[in-house]
């Protein structure tokens, strides 16, 4: 045995050892403790500009279905609105954009587990 190896196996050197990897297994679990915090707030941060697009959309859906006046007469649904005149458009917009925000609060409520297979860093 050479080098650190041999040095690591000695008796008086077993505590310092010990001492590395519970600090490597506490500064492992402070990063996950962090990311699954960050993972949270990116995941409601999604859920709400999600849920403003799915609102708004919707209201531009039903103002067209009932032939009523934009609420905010630019953008792209008021463009698409005086193109096509259809309310497919922003009900789809607004339906995609619900389905995805729930789909995200359903895997932050789960909170990554259930994965299965492979496991990744977080």
């Amino acid at each position: 045995m050479t080098g650190m190896t041999a040095d690591a196996t000695r008796p008086e050197n077993l505590g310092k050892v010990d001492e590395l990897w519970r600090y490597e297994e506490e500064r492992d679990l402070r990063r996950r403790r962090f990311n699954r915090f960050s993972k949270r707030i990116v995941a409601l941060v999604m859920i709400a500009a999600l849920g403003l697009l799915s609102y708004d959309a919707g209201q531009a859906a039903l103002a067209l279905r009932h032939n009523k006046p934009l609420a905010v007469p630019h953008g792209k649904l008021a463009y698409v609105a005086d193109v096509h005149g259809s309310w497919v458009y922003p009900a789809a917009i607004s339906g995609v954009s619900a389905l995805a925000a729930l789909v995200i609060l359903i895997a932050a409520l789960r909170g990554g587990r259930g994965r299965g297979g492979v496991h990744r860093n977080d």
